[in-house]
């Protein structure tokens, strides 16, 4: 049916058919049929080679997991890309490679530094002007690696700095009305940063912090997403608790386990109830009236 067109046209029709496939729920037909636009694409387009191999890879990582497979078709798509001027299609899928490289890690941060090389290798690519929301989700990933990876020397510090910058220029870019899932994460990873990032200005980095944990916790609907909301809560009562201000803290945090324990989260309800404890603890006793 198909012998009388040229190879593109040929890759192009399969690749639909693979789309069908996967907006009907059948991916493993899909992963067929985009091996078979691979075998017919040919060497003459690159790009279409490319946005095929990367397109098998995303299926296959969401079928296997980021598999040694899936990380050499990614790596080979991004080589067939970096030929060409194709500046922001090579930052998606190096985007994509840093992605499943950290995902490939897992628990070990020291396995983190494949992930770093590849978000570096986007922001060499592109910048907030050319490739926006790339160039803000390479931040964030960039920023989530660095802080994660193990602190061994001094120097290490700098990538601390490094990761909390990189978070307040990816919220340059993500907003609250367009933007709501990154923009709630990215503000979460920025506060968590500041509260535990060594620093001159520690106070100031904690008012900074409660701040962040409150513009979430307002955004996130405790009844569409409770456990969401509960975490901005308890990170927002953590910070003010850290800044010694036990008053406004508690009542915070307390509403932070309820809904925890509503919600079944019972190790996150246990770490908040560890930090009401401490606080107990910590508490000036009070006057006698």
């Amino acid at each position: 049916m198909l012998g009388g067109e040229t190879g593109e046209i040929t890759a192009l029709v399969y690749a639909a058919w693979a789309a069908a496939d996967m907006a009907t729920g059948a991916p493993v037909t899909a992963a067929r049929r985009l091996r078979d636009a691979l075998a017919a694409v040919g060497p003459s387009c690159p790009g279409l080679a490319a946005q095929l191999m990367s397109t098998s890879a995303d299926l296959r990582r969401s079928l296997e997991g980021p598999t040694d497979d899936v990380l050499a078709e990614l790596t080979a798509a991004a080589a067939a890309l970096d030929a060409t001027d194709l500046l922001v299609a090579r930052a998606e899928l190096h985007l994509a490679l840093g992605s499943a490289w950290q995902e490939r890690a897992g628990g070990d941060p020291a396995a983190l530094g494949p992930a770093v090389e590849q978000y570096l290798t986007v922001l060499r690519l592109i910048t907030i002007d050319t490739a926006a929301e790339v160039f803000a989700a390479a931040q964030v990933n960039l920023a989530t690696a660095y802080l994660a990876m193990p602190m061994n020397q001094a120097s290490d510090q700098l990538r601390v700095g490094v990761a909390i910058q990189g978070l307040r220029t990816a919220l340059t870019v993500y907003t609250a009305r367009e933007h709501p899932q990154p923009w709630s994460s990215t503000q979460l990873n920025l506060a968590n940063a500041l509260v535990y990032a060594p620093s001159a200005h520690r106070r100031d980095n904690l008012v900074e912090a409660v701040a962040r944990f409150q513009q979430v916790a307002a955004t996130r609907d405790p009844r569409a997403d409770p456990i969401g909301h509960a975490r901005a809560l308890a990170g927002q009562g953590n910070a003010l608790a850290q800044l010694g201000a036990f008053e406004q803290a508690v009542p915070v945090l307390n509403r932070a386990q309820t809904i925890f324990g509503e919600g079944g989260a019972d190790d996150e309800a246990a770490v908040v109830r560890e930090l009401l404890e401490e606080i107990a603890h910590r508490r000036p006793a009070s006057r006698p009236t």
